[in-house]
C-alpha cells in the first residue's frame, strides 16, 4: 500500500505526460477512481488514506489539503514530489493509464457529477435533507461497487490489467454456475 501523496504525484506526472490539466477537484476524482478500481482488481487498496464523501463527490482529505492553495485552477507541474515511475508496481501504473485513458479527458465538473450517481458516495447522501453525511466511503463500499463495474465493461485496456493479476486471488468456487450465483457469491465476500 501506498502514500496517497505518491499516487497523487504520480497521477500528476502522468497527466502532464499526456498535456491533460488536472485541478483539485479532478485529481480527488481520479484518486477515488484508481483506489476503486485497485480494490475491484486486487482486494486490497492502493493507498494508504480515507476517502470521505463530501458535497463534491469523494475526497481524499490529505489531498485536498494539500493542493487547495490552487482553488480551482489546474495544479502547475512542480508543485509536486516528482516519483520515480519505474518504481512502482506495475498494477499500480496500470490502473493509473486505465483510469486516465478512461476519465482523464473529462472536465473536472463531469468528474464531480459522475461519482455523485455512484452508490459508494449515494449510500452517503441524505436525499430528504440533501446532505451528504463527510463519512469514510469503506473500502467494502468501493470493492463491491468497483467489482460491479468491471463486470459490466468490456474495455480491453481494462482485461489486460485483470489478466495481470494473480490468479490466485479470485478463486470461484465449483457451485457457481450462474451470472445471479456470481454476483451472490461476490457480495458475500
Amino acid at each position: 500500500m501506498l502514500n496517497p501523496t505518491t499516487i497523487s504525484s504520480a497521477l500528476l506526472q502522468k497527466s502532464s505526460e499526456r498535456n491533460i490539466s488536472v485541478s483539485n477537484l479532478k485529481l480527488q476524482k481520479l484518486a477515488y477512481y484508481c483506489q476503486g478500481y485497485y480494490l475491484a482488481a486486487t482486494g486490497e487498496p492502493m493507498f494508504i488514506d480515507r476517502i470521505e464523501a463530501w458535497d463534491h463527490g469523494p475526497v481524499v482529505p490529505s489531498l485536498y489539503h494539500t493542493y487547495k492553495i490552487y482553488g480551482s485552477a489546474y495544479i502547475p507541474g512542480g508543485s509536486y514530489q516528482p516519483v520515480d515511475l519505474g518504481s512502482l508496481p506495475k498494477m499500480v501504473l496500470d490502473i493509473i493509464d486505465f483510469v486516465l485513458d478512461k476519465w482523464g479527458n473529462k472536465g473536472a465538473w463531469f468528474l464531480r457529477n459522475q461519482p455523485r450517481q455512484e452508490a459508494p458516495w449515494r449510500e452517503h447522501y441524505n436525499e430528504e435533507t440533501e446532505q451528504v453525511d463527510g463519512a469514510e466511503i469503506s473500502h467494502d463500499q468501493m470493492r463491491n461497487f468497483f467489482i460491479k463495474q468491471i463486470s459490466e465493461i468490456q474495455d480491453t485496456q481494462l482485461s489486460t490489467v485483470l489478466d495481470s493479476v494473480d490468479s490466485t486471488f479470485i478463486s470461484l468456487p465449483d457451485d457457481i454456475s450462474t451470472e445471479e450465483e456470481f454476483y451472490k457469491w461476490i457480495q458475500a465476500q
